[in-house]
């Protein structure tokens, strides 16, 4: 129970090393939360090579091969989009975001394996 002008100052002291704390807490926590994202983001990407022993020659064949079947998807993606006459665009538009998110995973980690080669 609080008697003296001391234990007031003690209680009131308290309160707001408490109050602090929280927002604090509110403050930091959009940041873990984005970092927390990427750091899953991070660990759910496929790993195209995984198990894969290094080959220089085949990986230049990646290269191209990744090279000509993103060409070949940008044109059924084209194809589609023209035969319907350009009256729904989302699909288009979901394939390029798909496509584009793939070839950059697959080129991503085609120089992370040629930057290996390097060493």
């Amino acid at each position: 129970m609080i008697r003296t002008k001391r234990d007031w100052l003690i209680a009131i002291a308290v309160i707001l090393a408490a109050a602090a704390l929280a927002v604090l807490a509110v403050l930091l926590l959009p940041s873990e939360q984005a970092s927390g994202e990427a750091l899953r983001q991070q660990q759910s990407e496929p790993q195209l090579y995984q198990g894969i022993p290094l080959d220089a020659h085949l990986l230049e064949l990646d290269k191209r091969a990744l090279s000509e079947a993103y060409h070949a998807q940008v044109l059924k993606l084209w194809s589609v989009l023209l035969a319907d006459g350009a009256r729904d665009t989302a699909p288009f538009s979901r394939g390029m975001a798909n496509l584009r998110r793939a070839y950059g995973l697959a080129s991503k980690q085609i120089d992370q394996r040629e930057q290996e080669q390097r060493k």
